[in-house]
């Protein structure tokens, strides 16, 4: 799945925070206040309300503008539903307008563990870890493409899992090397959720401004090679 990042529809600016470690988080829908004021700040860039059967994941946004929500379909990497806080009905709160886009997908309130790669597998048939890092080599119309891969500890077992382009106006230095790499596991089936934590800035200054974030879903019992 190819992906650009730009401060454009899907792709949300978020800015830089004193507490990065809690970046990415999971609280199940039926139990988070989305209308609590503490949880307005920039401390969270992402929580993860839920997940289906079928490899759907609703996750929050949080971004300087508010508050964005996604079905994001992880066996293709589609969008299949964006809404906002903006686009609640007023007859509705957003917590209801949420839990019934969740039943319309079929969507559990369940999140799955979630933490910064490398991913070991918890399964006591299977105890491989897998690593996550980003591929650069060309430019296209000033933007660098970034190719995300997985990698499983067996020497030379990977895959890659999607590609996104940044402006090569925002662009550090050494882009791959400050890449973060999330994950979420499915608590349905044996599939990541993928987030990588892109940061921008001014080239001549080396300094990150923003960050920026891409999901991308990973199987991992397919495509390895």
């Amino acid at each position: 799945m190819y992906k650009k990042i730009s401060i454009e529809f899907f792709i949300f600016v978020l800015f830089i925070s004193n507490v990065w470690a809690n970046a990415i988080r999971g609280i199940p829908y039926d139990t988070y206040d989305f209308n609590s004021e503490l949880q307005r700040l920039f401390d969270v860039n992402i929580t993860i309300l839920g997940w289906n059967r079928n490899g759907y994941v609703l996750y929050e946004v949080h971004s300087q503008v508010g508050k964005d929500y996604i079905v994001q379909n992880l066996v293709d990497d589609n969008t299949i539903w964006h809404g906002s806080e903006y686009s609640v009905p007023e007859s509705i709160t957003i917590k209801e307008y949420i839990t019934k886009i969740a039943k319309n997908y079929n969507i559990d309130p369940v999140v799955g563990s979630i933490n910064k790669f490398p991913y070991r597998a918890s399964d006591r048939f299977d105890n491989r870890e897998y690593i996550c890092y980003g591929q650069t080599g060309r430019i296209e119309k000033d933007n660098l493409v970034i190719d995300i891969f997985v990698r499983r500890n067996e020497q030379g077992i990977q895959k890659k899992i999607g590609t996104f382009w940044q402006d090569t106006a925002l662009l550090l230095n050494n882009i791959t090397e400050r890449l973060e790499f999330w994950y979420v596991k499915s608590p349905f089936e044996n599939r990541l959720a993928v987030i990588v934590l892109s940061p921008m800035g001014h080239p001549e200054w080396d300094e990150t401004i923003v960050y920026t974030e891409v999901i991308f879903g990973c199987h991992l019992d397919v495509g390895f090679n």
